[in-house]
């Protein structure tokens, strides 16, 4: 069947499954290792938190610029990320 050319957007949605990549460029203290020995680090606007041992990340996708730097807590529970 034909269809008319259309401007709108098809339904769909994106997501992210794995980074690959480390911004590092003009950062400052930007990994950390959480308590459980997860590696925490920037991508861009994204903040990566990577499982090692099962190789698999979540992500913070709430920043609106590049994320710059980040800082631990002592205990390796809380990260905070700029």
């Amino acid at each position: 069947n034909y269809s008319p050319h259309t401007d709108a957007f098809p339904e769909s949605e994106l997501e992210l499954e794995h980074v690959f990549g480390y911004r590092g460029l003009n950062s400052r203290d930007a990994v950390c290792v959480t308590a459980s020995g997860k590696l925490v680090y920037p991508a861009s606007r994204v903040c990566v938190v990577h499982d090692l041992s099962l190789n698999r990340q979540h992500f913070f996708l709430r920043h609106t610029k590049a994320v710059m730097c980040l800082a631990g807590h002592p205990n390796g529970r809380v990260i905070a990320s700029g």
